[in-house]
Order: structure tokens, then sequence, then C-alpha cells
């Protein structure tokens, strides 16, 4: 038995290295690709932040000419105004040119294909992880929960608390920076750190290196979200919560539907009871987020191990009017 767990373990360790250099590939022709567009972005902006220098150049000139000019007669000032005209249509051409929408059209393109990215490598791992299960005759979820045994994360225990700056006009924070419930819409100051539209909230702590893990309460609540986020992740308008947008969650979307919001497709979770307290289990450099179910000390859900972002902060999301998150 464990000569064959031996021979598995190697075959992954292949298996693992060749989707590794595939990703690698890919990588390299999508970055390179990403690149060269970003380098024609940045030639642009140079070439105009140039002509800017040159206009204003000619602007203080003309400001000085124009002052001069009104010392001067009638007649003297209507033979110059051809001249001022022809200088004030450069400008407008020099305008035309800086709220191109070619200029635009460039970034959001570098931007969607660098998010195609994210998503494609996502996808592939997902894929593979579920295919090492489906060919093969030993339980993948079994080897991944003893790596992440309950009693071993548990050691990386942390304080954490809730930035209610990140808290949208539908959540309330209570005092103590512990507790988030959902609420009537109420009067907040508008910013960009702040979730505009969902009642989510983020934890203060920035986490950018080593193991970290803590433990949330969700009592009676119907509907929510638990997880991780990418520090720049989108705040704003209607959010997709997945991997490849920078949000590892798991959550429960109405009496007893759990889910873990994977890639391309949300994965059922299936509990034995409703679950009442979850634990958080992030290491960053193993690009490993795990979830347990704190009811029976076992492991909920784990995510395919991924090249998480720089800096990753604790998110919280909920619905619910009359059962609150806490963090214990």
């Amino acid at each position: 038995m464990e000569e064959a767990t031996q021979l598995w373990k190697e075959k992954i360790r292949i298996e693992i290295e060749e989707l590794q250099r595939i990703l690698e590939e890919e990588k390299y022709h999508i970055l390179s690709s990403l690149e060269r567009q970003q380098r024609e972005i940045l030639h642009n902006i140079r070439q105009n932040v140039t002509e800017l220098v040159k206009q204003r150049s000619s602007l203080t000139a003309l400001q000085t000419e124009i002052a001069g000019r009104c010392q001067l007669t009638d007649l003297e000032l209507l033979k110059d105004i051809k001249s001022t005209l022809n200088r004030y249509d450069s400008l407008e051409v020099l305008r035309s040119k800086l709220n191109s929408p070619e200029l635009e059209i460039n970034l959001q393109s570098f931007k969607q294909q660098y998010n195609s990215l994210q998503e494609a490598i996502y996808v592939l791992i997902e894929t593979f992880s579920k295919e090492l299960e489906w060919n093969h005759s030993f339980n993948f979820k079994e080897i991944v929960a003893a790596e992440l045994d309950w009693r071993q994360v548990q050691r990386f225990s942390r304080v954490v608390f809730l930035d209610s700056s990140t808290a949208s006009r539908w959540i309330n924070v209570s005092e103590d920076l512990k507790g988030a419930i959902a609420q009537i819409e109420t009067d907040v100051e508008d910013t960009p750190d702040r979730y505009d539209e969902w009642p989510c909230v983020l934890g203060r702590e920035r986490l950018t290196s080593g193991k970290h893990y803590w433990e949330v309460q969700v009592g009676d609540a119907k509907e929510w979200k638990l997880g991780v986020c990418d520090e720049t992740a989108n705040r704003r308008g209607d959010i997709t919560v997945a991997p490849y947008r920078g949000y590892w969650a798991v959550g429960r979307k109405s009496e007893d539907i759990y889910i873990s919001y994977t890639s391309p497709s949300q994965t059922p979770l299936s509990p034995s009871m409703p679950l009442r307290t979850v634990g958080i289990f992030l290491d960053i450099e193993a690009g490993r987020v795990a979830f347990y179910n704190l009811e029976q000390r076992t492991l909920l859900f784990c995510f395919p191990r991924y090249p998480l972002p720089r800096t990753l902060r604790p998110y919280f999301c909920t619905w619910d009017l009359t059962s609150p998150l806490l963090i214990i």
C-alpha cells in the first residue's frame, strides 16, 4: 500500500510539473502580447506629454504676447488675429489627441486580456485537480484534508478586526469592529475604498506573507459570504466573486444551499448540518485558501493551489438583517 501511494505521489508530481510548464508557456505568450500593448500605450502617452510640454511653452509665449497686445492700437491688434487663431487650432488638435477614444480602447483591451489570463489559468488549475480525482483510484480531497488538518492550522490563529471605512451603506459594523450585519440603506461618505452596492466589508489586516487562521460565527444568518480578497479587487458595482477576480470565498445562498465561489461555475458544498462557525486558513506562500466546518472540526473546502496576490484581506458579506457575522 505504501509503495502504491508513493507511485501515485510521483505520478502527481510529474503531472503537476507538466501543468506548470504548460502554464508558463501560455503565460509567456499572453504576457508578451500584453507587454507589447503596454509599450505602445506608454509610447503614445510619452508623445502626448512631450507635445503638452511644447504647447505649454507656446501658451506661455502666447500669454506674454496677449499681455503686450493690450497696449496695441485696434488696427495693430486686428493684424495679429490670424496668427492667434492658428495657434488656438493647434491646441484643439492636441486636445483631441489626448481625448482620443483609441487610447481608452487600448487601456480597456489591456485590462480585459489580463483578466482573461487570470481566469484561464485558474480554470486550468481547477480542471486539472478534478481530473486527478476522476482518473485515479485515490481520493484527492482526503489527501488535501490530511495536509490541512484543523488541529494543525489552528496554531496560526490571529486577531482580525473589521475596517469600517470599507463597509457599504448596506452593512452595519459593531463598535468593537468584530461584528457585521446587513441594514437598511444609510447615508455614508462614498469613497473609492468602500463597497457601494453589495453589503460587504473587509478586515483591517493586510496579509502579505505567512500562514493565518481566524474563525467567524455565522449563526442563523441565511445568506452570507466569507473568505479573503485581493486588496486591489473591484469593490464597486456588481461584483464577480471568483479567484480570477481576486475573491476566494464560500457562502450560504439560502436555507440549505452552501457553495464555494469557484470558476467557471460554483461548487456545491454538503455539510452534514447547518454551518454555524467557519474557520478560514490562508497560506500565502503555498497558495492555499481553506475553510473549516468547526461544528465537526473538518475541512469544508480548499481552493486549488493558485499564485496569490501580493496583499490579501479578510472578506465578509451578509444580506441577513437579523443575525450578524461575528469574528471570534
